[in-house]
């Protein structure tokens, strides 16, 4: 039995990467992309669950494929086995979520507990759970690197809208698959409809925080060096894309603010949105604001559900400024009109980085 302590060192280390995101994010195209980067030009394997649609990348990227029509834990298992048996450096898992949903998946699993009448709830995950387990071993366990992405769900809540009145709002996304899989990765990044890849949690301090829009193989090659034991790290790509913070509070307006635009009604029109008009500009201190907030800053604040402000959509950040806008009238305390300050601030950097940079900020009026 050994009794003894070893020397923590980092030497050939195999990361174990997730990206998250909606339908449409580019979460294939930049897992491939990963993979090209980490490979170093040893072979790429892709585990694949939709289909054949994996080919339209061949023209891009050099791999080899196995789809999956059952998604069983052990289905997944095999497909990784079969990588590292084969010599492969790199196994995209695309997607990590037909596990947990899909044909054979762990709640396909559980209602079969449920229907075999082995008990409650608790109980049929009891017999489940440990499969879900064998799995995330096998992918924290691989000897290659593995990336795996995740589909993005969407959450309702009930809030109230700009008539006082209460409406289902989408706030909430949190990946497809069993609760907290992701903080079991090395490094999980969150991709957005514009294609940005935000490091939102990793082990890796110098890399958390770190966003680009379409990475390429390049941007994921200090990473692989990193992972190979070498201490030096690429400055430039340190550099490029600065931490991101995540909190914003008591913000002080910056120097020499650009004035705001009046006329948006085509600039509304754009977003989709019906029935738009401009509105006035409430005076101070909702006019502190005319400044916008730098962008990798803006991209990070996060709604009390821990959802990113650049991962939503336009027309939800129109109606958040709305409803900010209406609310901070009201508001009489400092420290919080400073927070809501601050939030509507970020949604106009937001806003102006998609729509130009005459974007002042849209306010929806419905009739």
């Amino acid at each position: 039995m050994d009794n003894q302590f070893q020397k923590a060192a980092r030497k050939s280390t195999k990361i174990r990467m997730a990206i998250v995101g909606v339908s449409g994010s580019g979460k294939t195209m930049t897992a491939l992309t990963a993979a090209k980067g980490l490979a170093n030009g040893g072979k790429i394997a892709v585990v694949y669950t939709e289909s054949n649609s994996i080919d339209f990348y061949s023209d891009l990227f050099d791999f080899d494929k196995k789809v999956l029509e059952y998604y069983s834990p052990d289905e997944y298992i095999k497909g990784i086995s079969m990588a590292e048996d084969n010599g492969y450096a790199v196994v995209v898992i695309d997607s990590l979520s037909h596990a947990w949903i899909g044909k054979g998946g762990l709640l396909a699993m559980h209602s079969r507990e449920m229907s075999s009448g082995v008990g409650n709830s608790f109980t049929a995950w009891g017999n489940v759970t440990p499969e879900y387990q064998r799995l995330m071993d096998k992918i924290l366990n691989s000897s290659i690197h593995v990336i795996a992405t995740m589909r993005r769900k969407t959450d309702y809540v009930m809030q109230e809208n700009s008539k006082g009145k209460m409406a289902p709002v989408k706030v909430g996304l949190t990946p497809v698959m069993k609760p907290d899989t992701e903080y079991e990765f090395d490094m999980v990044a969150e991709m957005d409809m514009q294609h940005r890849f935000h490091v939102s949690n990793t082990k890796i301090e110098w890399l958390d925080g770190k966003q680009v829009i379409k990475p390429t193989a390049k941007w994921f090659e200090p990473l692989r060096v990193w992972l190979d034991g070498e201490d030096t790290i690429v400055e430039t790509v340190k550099e490029t894309f600065p931490q991101a913070q995540v909190v914003v509070e008591n913000l002080e307006p910056e120097p020499n603010p650009e004035p705001l635009e009046s006329n948006l009604t085509s600039e509304t029109q754009d977003l989709g949105i019906s029935n738009a008009v401009p509105v006035e500009i409430p005076e101070p201190p909702f006019g502190v604001l005319d400044d916008h907030m730098a962008y990798d800053i803006a991209y990070a604040v996060k709604n009390r559900d821990g959802v990113m402000y650049g991962t939503l959509e336009s027309t939800q950040l129109v109606n958040m400024h709305n409803a900010l806008a209406k609310s901070i009238k009201k508001t009489i305390d400092e420290d919080e009109k400073n927070v809501k300050q601050g939030k509507i601030k970020a949604i106009r950097s937001l806003m102006a980085h998609r729509n130009g940079s005459n974007f002042a900020h849209k306010i929806k009026e419905e009739k």
